[in-house]
């Protein structure tokens, strides 16, 4: 698997050699700064004080929004309208609870990544340099959802996780979110989780 940083480096490079107008200066910059990943949400999911289980289980939701920003999302698999007592749950019962009030708000205390505006415009020349940069972008921020995803197995249990594959159509980059744990966060939903404001 080629890493993200691989693509940064061949976005980056077409960029400084000139301008490539489908590329915006902050997309470039968030690429640079880990493709939106956000290490503080990462650390306290992954700091064993929250936890209460060996290995807890957690689902994990990749989508881009209405308002073009990809987002990363985790919630427990058990939470505490799963669980009987708080003896089930599998993070610290104040740790969900507060997961699952910023599901509800759109808070960011279950975020992992948030990528503003990844670029979804194709220069009109299949061999523009500039379309090598966007779709470079396009697979870096691919590869590091994969990347986090190998990162958060190590380390949890990930019971569910959108997958997410990159084409071109009509001179645009599509970003294709399977169905995975999908039904999963529907039941939660049901059991009185709020969907996310995404």
């Amino acid at each position: 698997m080629t890493n993200s940083k691989h693509f940064l480096q061949v976005a980056t490079s077409i960029a400084d050699a000139g301008a490539v107008p489908e590329l915006s200066t902050g997309c470039l910059i968030q690429a640079r700064d880990g493709f939106g990943e956000l290490p503080e949400s990462v650390g306290v999911l992954l700091d064993r004080k929250n936890w209460t289980a060996a290995k807890p289980q957690i689902r994990v939701f990749a989508t881009i929004n209405r308002k073009n920003f990809f987002g990363v999302r985790w919630v427990p698999t058990v939470g505490t309208y799963d669980a009987r007592a708080k003896a089930d749950l599998e993070f610290d019962h104040y740790f969900v609870r507060e997961v699952e009030m910023a599901e509800g708000i759109g808070s960011s205390v279950n975020l992992l990544v948030w990528f503003r505006e990844p670029p979804v415009i194709l220069p009109s020349s299949r061999a523009s340099s500039s379309r090598t940069a966007v779709l470079s972008i396009a697979a870096g921020l691919k590869a590091r959802y994969e990347e986090l995803l190998d990162q958060l197995r190590k380390h949890l249990s990930v019971t569910s996780a959108t997958t997410l594959a990159i084409s071109t159509d009509n001179g645009r980059v599509e970003y294709q979110f399977g169905r995975e744990g999908r039904a999963e966060y529907a039941d939660s939903v049901a059991k009185g989780l709020t969907a996310p404001n995404w």
